[in-house]
């Protein structure tokens, strides 16, 4: 009597077993209807050259699709590359992160865009996401007062940031944007007076 209420205890873990198994093996789609890069600046007197999105080729973005289970799977692609095609997987909850590729902490009209995207999938349905993306570096343009203009012949505008690396403003790109990582950035003015020729700094 005892053998048998063990052998079909043992039964009904393999029963429950294979039942398990068949839940985890289920699949939905996942379809990535729109990515888009959010165009608004906290400053709404700045003036830039490009909108920032404008400089950004949504298509180049790197898509990472990550299970929430714990040691999930990862996996990337192109966003031109799965747009609005439907991607098989496993039923479960997903983190989606969308990023621009470009990672330089100060350039010239490089702005880089980041969003995520938290999302589930259900077992034979389909699952549209779309995804916004927002700029996380910071814009600096440069405007140059007449006054300065007639009192410097010639000069330069030096922006550094926190890790270092800098961009340089004179006469011939005036106008451009650059793009640092958020901090606290450095200020150095060089230029010669007008009036004189002498050295000028700030």
């Amino acid at each position: 009597m005892k053998r048998s209420i063990i052998t079909i205890l043992a039964a009904a873990a393999v029963l429950a077993g294979c039942s398990k198994s068949k839940v985890d093996s289920a699949t939905g789609t996942f379809m990535l209807k729109s990515l888009t890069a959010n165009t608004e600046l906290n400053d709404k007197n700045v003036s830039t050259k490009a909108m920032p999105s404008e400089l950004a080729d949504v298509n180049n973005f790197t898509i990472t699709i990550t299970s929430n289970l714990s040691g999930g799977n990862s996996q990337s692609y192109k966003y031109s590359d799965i747009a609005d095609q439907a991607i098989e997987l496993p039923q479960g909850s997903y983190s989606l992160k969308a990023s621009s590729n470009d990672k330089a902490t100060a350039a010239w009209d490089q702005p880089i865009f980041y969003g995520t995207k938290e999302f589930s999938i259900v077992a034979g349905a389909v699952t549209p996401i779309e995804v916004k993306c927002y700029l996380t570096n910071a814009v600096v343009s440069v405007k140059c007062s007449e006054t300065f203009l007639t009192e410097l012949s010639e000069y330069e505008i030096k922006v550094t940031g926190a890790d270092g690396n800098f961009l340089t403003w004179d006469k011939t790109n005036i106008s451009s944007d650059g793009y640092f990582t958020p901090s606290d950035l450095e200020v150095r003015i060089d230029g010669i007076r007008s009036l004189d020729n002498s050295q000028a700094s700030l």
